[in-house]
Formats: C-alpha cells, structure tokens, sequence
C-alpha cells in the first residue's frame, strides 16, 4: 500500500457541514463585538492570526492570558503553497490560511544535505551541487542527479527499513528543459514513478517498508533521469510535517499548548467545553479540565478554538 502527493498547490480546506462548524463559522463572521461570536469569551481564529480574550482584541497567540508552549526543538510546517515556515524553541507554529500545527514528535533518519546523505550510491549515478533559487525563494544549493537508462542507478536516501510505515518528501525539478524529467521514488517499496516540471515541487510517497531503502532512482535502470533536488526527508510513520535541520538526524519534539487557568485570566468554569475547527473542516468538542484547556497533538491543524 502507498500514499502519494505531487501537487505543488494543494486545495483549500473545505468549509465544515456539520451544525455545529456551521454555526461557528457563521459566527465568527457577524459576532457584533468584533470578528469573533457574540457570547465568546476566548476566540483563537489561527487561521487568521487572530485572537480574542474576555471581548478583548489580542496581537498575537502568545499574549492570550494563560498561554503556555513547550517545545525543545524548533518545528516546520508548509504553507497552502508547499513553501516550509518555522517557529522557534518553545513557540507555537501557526502557518497562515492552514492554522495551528501541533504534531508528534518525528525524526528524521537521513541528513538534509543529498550529497552527504547517500547511503549507498549506483555506480552510473552523478551528483553534483548547484547554486540556484530554491523553493522558499532564497539562493542555495540543490544538487543535480543525474541517471541514465543504464545498470546500477539510485540514490539510497536510508538504510534498509525495517517492517513499519514510511514516508519520503522531497522537493524536486527539471535541471534543464531539455533534461529528462522522469524520476521513481521509494519509502523501503517498490518505487513510484513521478515527472518533473520546470518549477520546484513536493513529492510525497508514504509506504509500507519491505526491507528495502528510501530511494530516488529512475525506476531501477528503466529510464533517463536528470533533475535537481534539496530537502529530502525520510521519516518513519506517515507523512507528517518535513523536518528541515542539518544533521545526520533531527528530531521535532511535541510540544505542549495549554491556556491555563481559565476560571482565574478568563471567567471560565474549570471544565468549560470549546469548539474547535480543524483545517480539513472537521470539528470537535474540547474540554477544559482542573482549569486548563489543553490543546492536543494533531494530524491536522487547527483552524478556531472558540468558546
């Protein structure tokens, strides 16, 4: 089984269609003391980076009384454009139109650089770096892989994974217009073949691994292959956020978000129930407890905690 993505743009979320979405999202657009519903009195709209406490305008998640992030290690995430965004050690990581991401901890098994991090490369394979503009906009290196039709051409990327559930995300595209644009990915299965545009996009492949590395390869000598690549990453679990530190490893902790003390910074009884919607339009009932509102690791951001 494998899971893959190569749209550089994914879709907007979709709007909830439940009552209770419904009614917040509607609410959180005429409340009449400002942007958020009338009777709130905590309103957390991360998508918009926006923020209320006792009908009072916050700057910014940080200040809402109560707020308290834990994290030991800086996270990324990617914008609606696939383009990564970070915050710090012990700052929440709100991405803009997505919202708050908070999830598990993840490591990385290989480095961030392609040339150091081959754990085995074909004989008939090229690497080299290139100075160019890489997807975030800035000017850095991405490296050029290079593989004819011929024996011996991959890019091990891991080492032979264990039995479990991988995933590889990269970021790829054409080294020339007149290069070959075909390239296969491979999270420890049997490889995936993918093309290459003129403009840099995320591939994404989640497998389950058969004792076999985390490869780029040209579909094990099938065909030519000639493109540029940066940010490769190989985590074991399903796709999750790119880890984007140098190193022979990195690890993302969990962080821990909690607004505390609702009864005291905000009027709130101690198990004050929240509304929340998710990035995909999902929605679900939070609950304060002992007095702190506890916002849980996600597969998906949030998009509004209201209450």
């Amino acid at each position: 089984m494998h899971r893959m993505m190569n749209n550089p743009t994914p879709p907007p979320a979709t709007q909830a269609t439940g009552p209770l979405s419904h009614s917040l999202s509607s609410r959180l657009a005429i409340g009449k003391g400002g942007w958020w519903p009338a009777g709130a009195t905590l309103a957390l709209d991360f998508a918009n980076d926006r923020y209320m406490a006792g009908e009072n305008s916050i700057a910014a998640f940080s200040s809402v009384p109560g707020v308290n992030v834990t994290r030991t290690t800086s996270a990324w995430a990617l914008t609606p454009q696939n383009l990564p965004i970070a915050a710090g050690v012990d700052q929440a990581l709100i991405v803009p139109q997505r919202g708050l991401v908070s999830e598990v901890a993840r490591t990385r098994l290989n480095p961030l650089d392609v040339t150091t991090s081959t754990f085995g490369t074909g004989a008939n394979t090229s690497v080299s770096a290139v100075q160019t503009t890489l997807p975030d906009g800035t000017s850095g290196t991405a490296y050029r892989l290079v593989m004819p039709a011929a024996g011996s051409t991959f890019l091990n990327l891991s080492l032979a994974l264990a039995s479990g559930t991988y995933a590889i995300q990269t970021w790829i595209r054409r080294a020339d217009m007149g290069a070959d644009p075909q390239f296969a990915l491979a999270a420890g299965g049997l490889p995936i073949e993918y093309t290459a545009t003129n403009v840099w996009q995320l591939f994404q492949l989640e497998q389950a691994a058969s004792g076999l590395a985390a490869t780029i390869n040209n579909r094990f000598d099938t065909f030519a292959t000639d493109v540029l690549v940066v940010w490769p990453d190989v985590q074991q679990g399903p796709l999750s956020s790119p880890i984007l530190t140098p190193g022979q490893s990195a690890v993302r902790a969990e962080a821990s978000i909690t607004v505390t003390d609702i009864n005291t910074n905000l009027g709130l009884p101690p198990d004050h129930t929240f509304e929340v919607v998710y990035e995909d339009g999902s929605t679900a009932a939070l609950t304060a407890a002992a007095g702190d509102l506890t916002i849980p690791v996600s597969t998906k951001a949030y998009r509004s905690i209201v209450g």
